[in-house]
């Protein structure tokens, strides 16, 4: 049996499918290599950002630890007059850092509620103001 040769013309022969899904697949191997470069580029960036992070982190807590006493070893190269200033100056500092560090990184003592609810009789006005300074209410 022979066959037949259908009254509408093949998709292949009017549109010419096979052509362009090869084109379109030759294509592949160059699109797959501009995507693996970016992943790359991703993935550099966001490990140097979690290197700087550590770096900054370590240097952060090795200063917190050691940094009064390397800031004296440095002012004694100093006369008393000249050092003094400098020392108060840090001082101040490192005692905003504390406080900053303390606050924001030592969790609460005791579950901060939501301001929605109305205070128990048993709340102190200066216990509520620490916990919404300690939950970061107020701040921009």
């Amino acid at each position: 049996m022979g066959e037949r040769e259908s009254p509408v013309p093949a998709p292949n022969h009017k549109y010419d499918i096979t052509g362009t899904l090869q084109s379109q697949a030759s294509s592949i191997p160059s699109k797959l290599g501009d995507a693996a470069g970016d992943v790359r580029d991703v993935t550099v960036s966001i490990l140097e950002h979690l290197i700087a992070a550590v770096t900054v982190l370590a240097l952060t807590f090795f200063l917190l630890l050691d940094g009064r006493q390397q800031g004296e070893r440095f002012l004694e190269r100093f006369e008393d007059d000249t050092a003094e200033r400098p020392r108060r100056i840090s001082a101040r500092i490192a005692g905003v850092v504390k406080a900053y560090v303390s606050v924001n990184l030592t969790p609460p003592a005791e579950p901060v509620r939501p301001l929605s609810r109305s205070p128990r009789p048993t709340d102190s006005t200066p216990f509520a103001a620490f916990a919404c300074a300690r939950a970061g209410v107020g701040r921009r």
